[in-house]
């Protein structure tokens, strides 16, 4: 395939890019950065409409992942959200890659969104893909989430641009974050690993979400103990856990969503490699 991946020198394409490369795909990679690939890279915005066109035509899809890594304006009272950037890097790039993605007949996108899509509003609950968006949202960062996800809904079903959406949660390229793997943190390996498997994938209505998360093996009958006795459901479904933990100085505080990938376990064959379990067996863990 020859992809289009925006945002490719972001945490998860610098995974992504080379497994696309190793798997013989042509790969078009643009940031406004430089970029270290052994392919075409170029150095641009995804604000860029006439680049977005030129590059984007005759990809057979493109990889949206545009960002800021990190907000460029120091936070203060008097700067409101908007200036931070998400703005321009969430909505208004969502925008300009589908509008570009039309005008260069692109049929099919990859669109890397976030759990904040969900927010806080809604309070407790379990938040799998059917879960409602935050309207209105918490802060600016989920509203632009939220509009972004409409922009894709509307290009799928105005115009027939396939989407698909994934949903991760923080995702970082530093060691694991243990404990935390079982809430809204993963590896940026896993986010990677997901982008792949939907690049033969073909959403539902044209229009498709997927959360993709590090996985936990809890119920949603397990809700009350995830928010009040978190360390004792982790010693429930990791007999012995606790202790370890507790010898390693660590603690799990515990959640109140609980968030599934069963979906993209289902449709995807999704298997996160960085999990709890993983954590806990480089503790000296096993299963009993």
């Amino acid at each position: 395939m020859k992809i289009l991946v925006t945002g490719a020198a972001g945490n998860s394409n610098q995974v992504l890019v080379p497994m696309l490369l190793n798997a013989g795909h042509t790969v078009i990679a643009l940031d406004v950065v430089a970029m270290p690939y052994d392919c075409e890279c170029v150095r641009t915005s995804v604000l860029d409409d006439h680049a977005l066109v030129k590059y984007a035509r005759g990809a057979d899809l493109v990889v949206h992942a545009a960002g800021t890594a990190d907000h460029a304006h120091p936070r203060t009272p008097q700067v409101p959200d908007a200036y931070y950037g998400w703005w321009e890097m969430s909505a208004e790039s969502t925008h300009h890659l589908y509008r570009s993605a039309l005008y260069a007949d692109v049929a099919k996108i990859i669109f890397l969104s976030s759990q904040e899509y969900y927010s806080y509003a809604h309070g407790p609950g379990v938040i799998d893909e059917e879960y409602p968006a935050s309207r209105p949202a918490k802060n600016y960062y989920d509203l632009c989430k939220v509009i972004s996800e409409d922009i894709a809904r509307y290009y799928a079903a105005r115009h027939g641009i396939r989407s698909i959406v994934l949903r991760p949660g923080n995702f970082t390229g530093l060691p694991e974050p243990g404990p935390d793997f079982l809430g809204n943190r993963l590896r940026r390996e896993d986010v990677a690993q997901m982008e792949f498997r939907c690049l033969d994938y073909e959403p539902e209505d044209g229009f498709e979400a997927f959360n993709v998360m590090a996985g936990n093996p809890f119920q949603p009958e397990d809700l009350p103990d995830l928010m009040e006795r978190p360390m004792e459901l982790i010693e429930r479904y990791y007999p012995g856990a606790k202790a370890l933990m507790a010898a390693n100085n660590s603690v799990w505080e515990g959640t109140n969503r609980l968030r599934t990938i069963r979906k993209a376990e289902r449709k995807l064959g999704y298997r996160p490699e960085f999990t709890f379990e993983r954590y806990l067996e480089k503790l000296g863990w096993t299963r009993r």
